[in-house]
């Protein structure tokens, strides 16, 4: 359901000083668990 990675994260994300913009690099080559695990992430980082 995405919890373990969404606060590994959040914890690295709260150490910066601003706001993150940048790119994900990520391993989604198509296997649909983790399409749904990043999507989980997502929803539960919110902005």
């Amino acid at each position: 359901m995405g919890r373990g990675l969404a606060a590994c994260i959040q914890e690295i994300l709260s150490g910066l000083p601003s706001l993150f913009e940048g790119d994900i690099y990520a391993d989604l080559n198509g296997e649909q668990w983790q399409s749904h695990e990043w999507g989980c992430v997502r929803v539960r980082l919110g902005a």
